[in-house]
């Protein structure tokens, strides 16, 4: 397969070993260009045209890839059982490489995510893996009765079912990004009277990150994407659609109903000024803070530091600012010395320094995915 992805990167892994696709393989059930080229790839080998149906590529450009797939492995211990005991094919299931998704509609358990023999994560693809058994000890990973049962109303029963209902193979359709903007746009009209503020208290989203949806200047994270679905009681499909909502009456009650969000939250604002005042006139600040954690500790929004205090919030965010960028030379310092004698050891063992073994020697400190941390990796092996 490797010729024919005409990859260079991948070429240089069969050549000189090591896990480095391995490590980055989630994408391949994603909706990123490494899932269309195996799709090419894949269907111009078997001559099967389906293939699409296995990936997130039909919501390609409705779903930010940020956070969308797990980087490691997760499976339903009994789903695996029950096909192993009815001697059908083994495999692993999409919804289970979906971040958002962790518990098992049909057998009502939570996803595992470590061998229980080894306790190991496991990466999507492995070299020595096989569906249904640990990539490192080998041992099959199905077992059955073992699990708490989740109750059947929990939120994440319902969000995965309607991510199931996403994936059923619909013609292979592709949605457009701009599908979102306008189905927002519909509901909106038709349930809020085109209040968007009133929208956002309803699906529990910020009102700025809302009005950048509804406007199409960006796209909801598929957990989000879901939860508006899951408020409006229908499926992700109809949405895209603009089915119109049934059960008008109970959204209307909700709205209509006086929430938390209504009534203003008073500060004390003599001590607000006084904490912040304090932390800026330090002599030496020995673990800089940044304004968000500042907020927290004080118990209000960091918005609220900045519209009523604009002053004291520069100086925290230069101060934490400061910070970061010493932190970040120091490390820069340290990789130089620590990479050389992570490689030399493995060089004086006749160990090749592969980008695996040197981040192992490294206590996983330094990513060698990281630009610098490559280009020194590379300027020293």
């Amino acid at each position: 397969m490797t010729p024919l992805l005409d990859k260079k990167y991948l070429l240089n892994i069969s050549k000189k070993g090591g896990n480095g696709f391995y490590d980055s393989s989630n994408g391949i059930n994603g909706i990123g260009t490494l899932a269309t080229d195996f799709i090419e790839v894949i269907s111009s080998l078997t001559t099967r045209n389906y293939l699409q149906g296995m990936t997130m590529i039909s919501w390609s450009h409705v779903l930010p890839s940020r956070g969308l797939m797990r980087t490691e492995k997760a499976w339903c211990p009994e789903c695996l059982q029950v096909a192993l005991d009815n001697e059908e094919p083994i495999y692993e299931q999409l919804v289970w490489t979906l971040k958002i998704v962790s518990i098992c509609t049909i057998h009502r358990i939570k996803l595992s995510t470590h061998c229980p023999y080894c306790s190991k994560k496991m990466s999507v693809l492995s070299r020595n893996g096989k569906p249904g058994s640990c990539s490192t000890c080998e041992r099959w990973l199905g077992e059955k009765g073992w699990t708490p049962r989740i109750d059947d109303n929990s939120e994440d029963i319902k969000k995965t079912i309607l991510i199931l209902q996403m994936m059923i193979p619909n013609s292979n359709t592709m949605y457009r990004r701009e599908q979102i903007s306008e189905s927002l746009k519909f509901y909106v009209e038709q349930l809020f009277g085109g209040n968007i503020k009133k929208a956002a208290e309803y699906f529990k989203v910020a009102n700025a990150t809302f009005r950048d949806w509804y406007k199409g200047r960006t796209i909801p994270p598929l957990n989000s994407l879901v939860s508006i679905c899951l408020r409006l009681d229908i499926s992700v499909v109809n949405f895209f659609n603009k089915v119109p909502v049934l059960e008008l009456n109970n959204i209307l009650d909700a709205v209509s109903s006086p929430t938390k969000t209504d009534v203003r939250q008073k500060y004390d604002h003599v001590y607000i000024k006084s904490y912040i005042n304090k932390y800026i006139q330090q002599e030496s600040i020995t673990s800089p803070k940044s304004l968000r954690s500042i907020a927290t500790s004080i118990g209000c929004d960091r918005r609220l530091l900045y519209i009523k205090y604009p002053t004291e919030s520069k100086k925290i965010v230069d101060i934490y600012a400061k910070y970061l960028k010493r932190e970040k030379t120091k490390r820069e310092e340290n990789v130089d010395i620590e990479m050389k004698v992570a490689i030399e050891k493995l060089v004086n063992s006749d160990t090749y320094p592969s980008r695996r073994k040197v981040e192992t020697l490294l206590g996983g400190r330094y990513l060698i995915r990281e630009r610098k941390v490559a280009l020194k990796w590379k300027s020293i092996k």
